[in-house]
């Protein structure tokens, strides 16, 4: 690959709020399909690493107007208005929103209409306990510490507009409250941002699945940042490849790279066993290097680079090794060739290059009967004598087996219900 283009107590909603807000999701479906499949989202969403004494959870500055229109938006892309359960989650956030420069950021905190004391009826829109809470004191001149309810009020502190509030953060990092719609007094035009936060783990596997998406170990085909196996309740199939998108590793600045020599490992899982391997970290600032497919990283396997992982698989079960392929087209042969094995299983693709800048990704698939408890995936270069080779990325390894090819409802038998895709299996299926 060519260095030298620089690569080195309080209440809950009620039930008829939790349904309004389920409503809200559903009708703003299509802004966040337009929203969250254009990329620009994934590249500014950021991960709050348990490494780091965090909760896994991404986060997200998204520009909205109006506390509506944030919830709306929060929605829609499959997440909710970030919801801040102790000091280090809110001195995260208000990094996050510090560096948009908006005059204030929408949180998921509301107040039930009809309330007439200044701290009365907040909830967080999650349903979660106000277990914290970080309300300004407008320069010592409301010392209780609650909120004034209204972007209106006036001192004395305290005068309620008997209207449902949301919760805001100043640039200080403390919490305020303004109307949820458009103001009826002030500043005419609000230039606010709402801060994102996904938390859901649809699959009970421990990992968000925001960032599981991002790196390609759950598919996402209309892009509204929601599994879609836990959309069509099928069951969420486990990739047992460790580290399949190379995102695990050396800390990288963007638009850098990192060589891997033969006989040392890329972060976890992954060993070069021949020639090196560049791991790359690209974003949109250096796209003619090109981008990943998922996540921040993809690898460069060179000219003769090859890289190994063995895999625990059950013998006699169908396992379907899927990768994602590009090239780098700068040198070299325009032809980036690569073979994927699976244990026996062995076959060759190429990636044909159109021109020398950012490349399209196809996915590639091979299929493997095990025959141990152990299996060595491999992926190995043969690029043809040049250092600009086949880029790697979103390696998976799924369990395919089918107990019973015709039980499509899984009950145990075919029945007329799977008669339309299955009709020769009709009948009882046998017992494992």
């Amino acid at each position: 690959m060519d260095r030298a283009r620089g690569r080195t107590g309080p209440l809950s909603p009620s039930g008829m709020e939790i349904d309004a807000m389920r409503a809200m999701k559903m009708s703003a479906a299509v802004i966040g399909v337009a929203l969250s499949g254009s990329g620009a989202l994934a590249q500014s969403a950021v991960e709050w690493k348990v490494s780091k004494g965090g909760n896994g959870h991404w986060y997200a500055a998204v520009d909205a107007a109006t506390g509506d229109e944030a919830m709306t938006l929060a929605a829609s892309m499959g997440g909710h208005l970030v919801t801040i359960s102790d000091v280090g989650e809110n001195a995260f956030v208000e990094v996050l929103y510090r560096a948009t420069g908006k005059q204030w950021a929408w949180i998921g905190l509301r107040q039930k209409n009809g309330q007439t004391s200044p701290g009365a009826g907040w909830y967080w829109v999650t349903g979660e306990p106000l277990s914290y809470t970080n309300w300004s004191d407008h320069n010592g001149e409301f010392p209780t510490g609650a909120p004034d309810d209204s972007p209106c009020a006036l001192p004395p502190w305290g005068v309620e507009n008997d209207q449902a509030n949301q919760g805001v953060m100043d640039f200080t990092g403390r919490w305020d409250d303004l109307d949820t719609g458009p103001p009826t007094c002030g500043s005419p035009s609000w230039n606010n941002t709402a801060i994102i936060e996904w938390s859901a783990d649809c699959n009970g596997d421990g990992i968000v699945d925001y960032g599981q998406i991002l790196s390609g170990e759950l598919a996402d085909a209309n892009a509204n940042n929601i599994p879609d196996c836990c959309e069509q309740g099928t069951g969420c199939p486990a990739n047992i490849v460790t580290n399949g998108s190379f995102e695990a590793g050396t800390p990288l600045n963007a638009c850098s790279s990192e060589s891997v020599a033969a006989g040392t490992s890329i972060g976890t899982g992954w060993q070069v066993t021949s020639g090196s391997v560049q791991r790359v970290r690209a974003s949109s600032a250096c796209a003619a290097q090109g981008t990943p497919k998922f996540g921040d990283f993809f690898v460069d396997l060179l000219d003769a680079g090859e890289i190994r992982q063995a895999i625990a698989t059950t013998p006699g079960r169908s396992y379907r090794l899927t990768f994602w392929l590009s090239g780098d087209c700068a040198g070299g042969s325009a032809t980036k060739r690569i073979t994927a094995s699976l244990g026996t299983a062995t076959q060759t693709f190429d990636h044909v290059c159109s021109g020398s800048g950012t490349q399209a990704w196809r996915s590639c698939s091979v299929d493997f009967i095990a025959n141990a408890a152990i299996t060595t995936l491999s992926l190995k270069s043969a690029a043809g004598g040049a250092t600009n080779g086949p880029l790697v990325d979103g390696v998976r390894v799924e369990d395919i087996s089918i107990s019973c090819p015709g039980d499509v409802d899984g009950d145990g038998s075919v029945t007329g219900g799977d008669v339309s895709l299955v009709l020769l299996n009709f009948g009882d299926c046998p017992s494992n």
